[in-house]
């Protein structure tokens, strides 16, 4: 990926299997400069680049049920290589009252139901990661500043 334009940005870690989704979101992403992100299609590769390199924030697929979960906790308990309090946000097809309350208790910010709006990932992830460069922002999304 070129860095040109990114300047501070947040790298984040997506972790999902569903290559559409994944694509598209690293895509939109890249191109309105908002975060830097690493991709994973499954947790085991997930975990890779977490042991491998810091980051800045993880958006976890929960598809593989508890075990996305699992690798969350072990985040949460400083098992990897980045902070353990990086903020987190989940995406999943449905949530069960008990996942719920997993999610809480480790600190997930925002779970996106499937199907989500791009918007409201793109919404996420300028709360989560905000930049530092708010001109690059206003070009990508073709807003002017006002004087």
């Amino acid at each position: 990926m070129n860095a040109q334009g990114f300047g501070s940005a947040a790298h984040v870690l997506l972790i999902e299997p569903d290559n559409m989704v994944r694509s598209t979101v690293a895509s939109v992403c890249r191109d309105m400069k908002l975060v830097r992100i690493l991709q994973a299609s499954s947790l085991a590769s997930g975990e890779s680049h977490l042991l491998a390199q810091p980051v800045q924030g993880l958006m976890l697929s929960l598809v593989e049920g508890d075990a996305a979960l699992d690798l969350l906790e072990r985040l949460r308990a400083g098992a990897f290589a980045c902070e353990p309090n990086i903020p987190a946000m989940v995406m999943a097809s449905g949530c069960t009252k008990k996942q719920l309350v997993r999610l809480k208790a480790l600190e997930v910010r925002r779970l996106l139901l499937q199907p989500f709006r791009l918007r409201d990932v793109v919404n996420t992830v300028e709360q989560l990661w905000p930049s530092a460069e708010p001109e690059a922002l206003q070009q990508a999304s073709g807003m002017n500043a006002v004087s």
